[in-house]
């Protein structure tokens, strides 16, 4: 009887450092709905007014995404459009998350940089940058 009161106390030991395991992987801990915290717009004044630098600095707050598992996330460019169903992938070795319209894509598009536990996102336009910083609600 206490070698079998043993194996199951074991056993029980064993399934939840697997289950810890699998849950701990990075890509797990992106899984949630990532809102923008802030948005850094950088154009040329001389080219863009500063109504337009503060309009693209607000449409840009209010996109955010929900990563639902492993490889499908939802992209929201406000919280009143429908979301868009896309397929994410992380390079675990530089923090680069990366996403696209079919799995099977082979030219995603740069989402962002995985950094202290925030998602940093940085585009180039014709006008300068913008860089948004995403962090998980």
């Amino acid at each position: 009887m206490k070698s079998l009161k043993k194996i199951v106390y074991f056993s029980v030991i064993i399934l939840f450092t697997v289950l810890y395991s699998c849950n701990s992987s990075p890509k797990s801990k992106l899984v949630g709905t990532w809102k923008a915290e802030t948005v850094d717009v950088k154009f040329d004044e001389q080219v863009a007014s500063p109504e337009m630098i503060r309009q693209v600095g607000l449409e840009n707050k209010q996109v955010f995404f929900k990563i639902q598992n492993d490889s499908a996330m939802l992209l929201y460019i406000d919280a009143n459009s429908e979301p868009q169903s896309l397929f994410w992938f992380l390079d675990e070795e530089n923090g680069l998350i990366t996403y696209a319209y079919k799995q099977d894509d082979l030219s995603p598009i740069e989402l962002g940089k995985l950094k202290d536990g925030k998602i940093v996102s940085e585009s180039s336009t014709p006008l300068g940058t913008i860089k948004t910083t995403f962090k998980k609600n």
